[in-house]
């Protein structure tokens, strides 16, 4: 978290800012989970400290408009990161205080497309959410799916190669068909959001995507397969008790 900070603080320095870390005694009365559960309100309760400063305050959205009229009730989970964000803004808004839920005219691969030419996102963008205990730098690991999403998004605009400080590009170059197969995959199978607005992207800059069918039989095999190697596991052990 101290790393991450230096990012944002350093950024900050860059614009002419202060930054300010700060705390959160949230999870002492919600659910310790990460992200996807707590995140939005941990944002607005920092926010919420400073409302007799600011009258007005803006968020990001997780998701686009269109993503979510479009995706099938399947689809929605009941994390509050992605689809609860138009409704919950307003309820935690204050007399004082209106908190703006914006940005969701825009996917988030249209968004990589609008700043992906600024020499200050090209010096700063991070974007990683790899947690693990192996990766304490809080820098773009490369490996976790917003890096790969954002690598994906900037190669189909053109613009990776101007981010090569920023992310792995050597392990990008060697894994990106079989995530991009596994990002049209997905966008089949699971309706994600995310993987079809990238493939929009790219087929809208021209660029080639792995064909459906392929896509398809590849996710199926290697699922097949995690299914045979977790019945083998659990399998294993059973027949050394018999023993």
């Amino acid at each position: 978290a101290n790393n991450r900070f230096a990012i944002t603080r350093d950024f900050a320095l860059d614009v002419g800012l202060d930054a300010v870390m700060m705390n959160t005694n949230l999870f002492r009365f919600y659910r310790p989970e990460w992200e996807y559960d707590a995140g939005v309100l941990i944002r607005i309760a920092s926010t919420l400290v400073f409302q007799r400063s600011l009258s007005r305050y803006y968020i990001s959205n997780a998701v686009s408009y269109i993503s979510m009229m479009i995706a099938p009730p399947d689809s929605l989970s009941v994390d509050l990161a992605e689809f609860a964000d138009p409704y919950l803004m307003p309820l935690l808004s204050t007399p004082g205080m209106e908190i703006v839920f914006d940005g969701a005219a825009y996917t988030r691969a249209e968004k990589v497309e609008r700043i992906a030419a600024l020499p200050l996102a090209q010096k700063w963008l991070n974007v990683c959410v790899n947690s693990s205990s192996s990766h304490t730098a809080a820098t773009n690991c490369g490996r976790c799916s917003k890096c790969l999403r954002t690598m994906w998004a900037l190669e189909s605009v053109g613009m990776l190669e101007a981010y090569a400080d920023l992310f792995n590009l050597a392990y990008w170059r060697r894994f990106a068909e079989s995530y991009k197969r596994s990002q049209v995959a997905i966008s089949i199978t699971h309706h994600n959001a995310f993987a079809a607005d990238n493939i929009r992207l790219a087929q809208r800059h021209g660029r080639k995507v792995p064909s459906r069918a392929v896509s398809l039989a590849v996710h199926t095999f290697h699922f097949a397969l995690s299914l045979f190697r977790r019945a083998v596991s659990k399998t294993l052990p059973l027949l050394h008790l018999r023993k």
